[in-house]
């Protein structure tokens, strides 16, 4: 399978309602959030990967480490470092488990911190892997505490925001960042510019009602390529008013995919085929909920599999209602 695949690859795993990547290069793998269940397991296995330079955490949430616990136990896997922002206010046992077995295998460099200081650390070959935020500043104050606002600083606002540097694309993961978080990256004037973004929370709106997050994270990012990573049993993701102001700040050229069918796209599932999908595993493709599937973006040249025509007729086909195709009026 790896044969198959571009050199330089970044695949945003199709894992349900949660958020998973796999950097793969001649000179190494690197991992960005582990998503829920064993669907990121399922993928190493598929791609015989069995080495892992990094894994990055972006925060502590079970949809961002859950697998993360089954691949530090699973003697199979060799996981060489271990980054993740800590989180005393987290009691789940997903967490709990996440740190305890970091701290007791020997074989991983396991540090409780992720901010731009350590971003050297991660390049693979041609590819940089910069982590853009949260500022010591933000992590320093920790979930639970306040920010110069005063507003609460919880576990999202604390979201590493990675970015994945190639010749031919850039791609933004931004974990769960919130307000307090994009703010905070705003206010130490970061560049956050990228190609292709992985909207963060999924598609859900981080801000409040009436809060200027959509346009202000357009404007700072300026995709052509936005990724909501999202599982169809699970919320009603992306949100409908996200995407029309998602398409009234960036324009009717941007690219907006979903890895798996938004019920807000489709109440039921068609019957068409899913051959658009890339060939790398995808959650929904065994159950037949795949949109886009699993997103391989080539860093070389810049194109992405599904391409925009196959994905496109795959839509027009089974998706009548689809949120990346609406035509939103000025008052929708």
């Amino acid at each position: 399978m790896r044969d198959r695949l571009p050199t330089r690859a970044l695949v945003v795993l199709d894992i349900g309602h949660g958020n998973a990547a796999v950097l793969l290069t001649p000179e190494g793998v690197g991992i960005i959030d582990a998503g829920p269940g064993p669907a990121l397991i399922k993928l190493l296995n598929e791609l015989e990967v069995r080495e892992i330079d990094w894994l990055l955490l972006s925060h502590a949430d079970q949809d961002h480490i859950g697998g993360a616990v089954a691949l530090l136990a699973d003697g199979r896997f060799r996981v060489h470092r271990l980054r993740a922002n800590p989180d005393s206010t987290k009691r789940t046992v997903a967490w709990d488990d996440l740190i305890y077995e970091a701290d007791a295998n020997e074989g991983v460099d396991f540090q409780p911190g992720l901010t731009p200081g350590s971003a050297h650390d991660y390049r693979l070959g041609d590819i940089s892997v910069e982590v853009l935020s949260p500022s010591a500043y933000l992590v320093s104050k920790g979930a639970g505490g306040r920010d110069r606002e005063n507003r609460r600083i919880v576990t999202n606002s604390l979201s590493a925001v990675v970015r994945v540097i190639g010749a031919g694309n850039r791609v933004l993961l931004p974990g769960d960042l919130d307000r307090v978080g994009l703010d905070d990256a705003l206010r130490h004037q970061v560049d956050l510019s990228c190609d292709t973004l992985v909207w963060p929370h999924h598609g859900s709106n981080p801000g409040s009602k009436g809060d200027s997050f959509v346009s202000d994270l357009c404007s700072a990012v300026r995709p052509a390529f936005v990724v909501f990573s999202i599982g169809r049993n699970k919320f009603e993701n992306p949100r409908p008013e996200l995407v029309r102001d998602l398409r009234r700040q960036l324009g009717s050229q941007v690219r907006i995919a979903c890895t798996q069918l938004s019920r807000n796209c489709a109440q039921t599932l068609g019957t068409s085929d899913l051959g658009h999908l890339s060939a790398v595993f995808s959650l929904g493709r065994i159950s037949g909920e795949a949109c886009a599937g699993s997103i391989v973006v080539d860093l070389d040249s810049g194109c992405i599999f599904p391409d925009s025509a196959a994905h496109r007729s795959f839509i027009e086909r089974s998706v009548p209602m689809a949120l990346c195709f609406k035509k939103w009026g000025t008052d929708s």
